[in-house]
């Protein structure tokens, strides 16, 4: 299960850096997670 969650926090990471700030928000809204 741990693994499963860092693989997809490492997926959600790189999203976000290849993406910009607006993915970043996107996913933050998906996962509710808020992120500064």
């Amino acid at each position: 299960m741990i693994k499963t969650v860092l693989l997809c926090l490492l997926i959600l990471i790189a999203l976000a850096l290849a993406a910009g700030p607006g993915v970043r928000r996107l996913i933050a809204r998906l996962l509710g997670i808020r992120w500064k």
